[in-house]
């Protein structure tokens, strides 16, 4: 944030709901639940979207998002001491690709990064979700042989 104003462009809306606790930056159930609609998949995002506490969900941005002014951070790195899988769609209106770079850097373990042209911030609802179910389940597999 500190060095990408494209970044905070893309993020303003975060500040909506972050700054005012009992907003929940309009999130209902139905409102969450409309990208499906009309797909197999609709009746079960909406109830597990009823059965949420937006609440609880949106208390994670108000402690972990950062409050201006965006300072960059010059501490050591912790290393996370897992293997990780990250699927990130390229067309993502809430991050920048920049995001990405040296993300490796955090890794004590190996970082598998997949990337999907054309699929947004959500790149689990992509369209080939066969292909994002065949990774993972692959990289499951290369985890447990390990």
């Amino acid at each position: 944030m500190a060095l990408n104003n494209e970044q905070k462009r893309r993020s303003a809306y975060i500040a909506h709901f972050t700054s005012t606790d009992g907003d929940l930056g309009g999130m209902d159930a139905e409102r969450r639940a409309q990208s499906h609609a009309g797909t197999v998949w609709y009746d079960r995002y909406l109830q597990a979207y009823q059965r949420s506490d937006y609440e609880a969900m949106l208390n994670y941005y108000r402690a972990y998002y950062p409050k201006p002014p965006w300072m960059v951070d010059d501490s050591p790195i912790v290393k996370l001491d897992v293997a990780v899988l990250e699927f990130h769609g390229l067309d993502d209106r809430a991050y920048v690709n920049q995001a990405l770079n040296d993300t490796w850097e955090s890794m004590g373990r190996d970082l598998t990064l997949v990337t999907l042209p054309g699929v947004g911030h959500n790149s689990q609802n992509t369209e080939d979700i066969a292909f994002v179910t065949s990774v993972l389940r692959a990289w499951l597999t290369m985890q447990e042989d390990r």
